[in-house]
């Protein structure tokens, strides 16, 4: 007797490879950061400050800490697990 094995459609999600801190006080909503991200996860909102619209999406490149003028956002890259 053969056995007949059907492969079964996965979904993976990605998580982010880092965590995006927001000090929206320091922000005076120059717009660099949403400019300059790679991956479209920041947005200008309608207070004029800088809000993560997708966190799940960040890779940590740390284009918007380095071009903020202001130093009101910090990037903390994700520790990878052993196992």
């Amino acid at each position: 007797m053969k056995l007949k094995r059907k492969a079964f459609p996965v979904t993976t999600i990605e998580e982010p490879k880092g965590f995006i801190y927001i000090y929206p006080d320091l922000c005076k909503g120059c717009d660099l950061c949403v400019v300059l991200c790679p991956k479209d996860i920041l947005a200008l909102g309608d207070d004029l400050k800088v809000h993560v619209v997708n966190p799940t999406d960040c890779i940590a490149c740390y284009l918007c800490e380095w071009n903020c003028p202001d130093f009101a956002i910090f990037i903390e890259k994700k520790e990878k697990k052993e196992s």
